[in-house]
């Protein structure tokens, strides 16, 4: 796992995977936050109904080819993204409707880079393809999972900071 390190053009893609991916829980964590407090007051039951537009992102994933095939990979990402960075904004109007539909964008958008990245990832492997491809989603995890000490805890400003094993962990020996 550890040779597709060594690529450059997957480690580029792997910070792009890894990018969207954070991008996307810390968009849905803040979310849940600004619903729960006033003047929405949203309950945890409601705080989940609000999951369900990730299945805008399963939704349209399967297109992804077809989009990528008339795009091209960088214009289909750079297009993706400023789709995502409308959806995040309108998260930011006081309206559950605004907020719902900036959420249903974000979720698509984030499915097709996540799908895109993946799909590159195969293309540059030389070798080992299912490992370059799961490796940079269960390494950290893994890792961590596996240390003695687990997560870093908090970092600047009260933000968490990046799960990145510590020296400790039986994977990094």
């Amino acid at each position: 796992m550890l040779r597709h390190l060594k690529t450059p053009q997957l480690v580029a893609t792997y910070a792009i995977g890894f990018g969207i991916l954070f991008n996307f829980i810390a968009l849905f964590t803040y979310v849940s936050f600004h619903l729960a407090a006033p003047p929405f007051n949203f309950s945890s039951a409601m705080l989940g109904t609000v999951f369900v537009t990730y299945l805008a992102g399963a939704a349209i994933s399967p297109m992804a080819g077809r989009l990528l095939a008339r795009l091209g990979r960088l214009s289909f990402m750079l297009a993706a993204t400023a789709v995502w960075a409308g959806g995040c904004l309108l998260t930011l109007v006081p309206s559950i409707s605004v907020i719902v539909a900036g959420l249903v964008l974000c979720a698509a958008c984030g499915m097709l880079c996540q799908t895109v990245a993946t799909s590159h990832v195969t293309t540059i492997a030389r070798e080992g393809r299912s490992s370059a491809v799961m490796s940079p989603r269960f390494m950290p995890a893994a890792a961590s999972a596996r240390s003695c000490r687990g997560w870093r805890g908090m970092g600047a400003g009260g933000r968490p900071a990046l799960p990145w094993p510590l020296p400790c962990s039986p994977s990094w020996r």
